[in-house]
């Protein structure tokens, strides 16, 4: 979601949730100067966020593990409880129990990645719905986004949870 001018309807929403003991989850998605205020983070159980907005957010650009462990110890720092940095075709990464983790991604061939964050944030969300940890959480997650970038439009492109459990275990038995 881009923050703009929603921020106060988005930032009353987190408060809101987490006052009701609800698990929070925000992909920001910032324009050009655009920040989040600090209050914000506190209300967050899981921040995702893709290197562009990481940058944008936090000042790092995530070029390599070291500047993104640097990112996701920025967002720790601002009180957000789980964040996890998406990379393109590098994967993602977070800390977990102050361990670096990271995951790659899968070498497809991208027809178009309109829905790829959108895939990835949703699969990230039913996972932990269903009791999944954040890094058991991304490796799926990876997964429903490299599928979704290799079909056309957006929603269309989403795949089911079959499809992604298809995928990893085929992607598996080829490793």
């Amino acid at each position: 979601m881009s923050l703009g001018p929603g921020l106060p309807v988005v930032l009353e929403s987190l408060a809101c949730a987490k006052r009701n003991g609800l698990y929070t989850i925000l992909r920001a998605s910032v324009n050009a100067g655009e920040t989040l205020p600090d209050e914000a983070y506190k209300d967050l159980d899981l921040l995702v966020v893709n290197r562009t907005d990481c940058r944008a957010l936090s000042g790092i650009w995530p070029v390599d593990d070291e500047a993104a462990e640097k990112a996701l110890q920025f967002f720790y720092g601002k009180g957000v409880r789980n964040c996890i940095i998406t990379l393109k075709d590098r994967g993602s990464v977070t800390l977990a129990d102050g361990k670096f983790f990271k995951v790659e991604g899968y070498d497809v061939q991208i027809v178009d990645a309109s829905c790829a964050g959108d895939s990835y944030v949703g699969e990230i969300a039913a996972h932990i719905a269903d009791g999944g940890t954040i890094v058991s959480s991304m490796k799926l997650a990876s997964a429903a986004a490299a599928i979704a970038i290799t079909r056309l439009g957006a929603q269309s492109s989403i795949p089911s949870w079959y499809e992604v459990q298809d995928f990893v275990k085929a992607h598996e038995a080829k490793a």
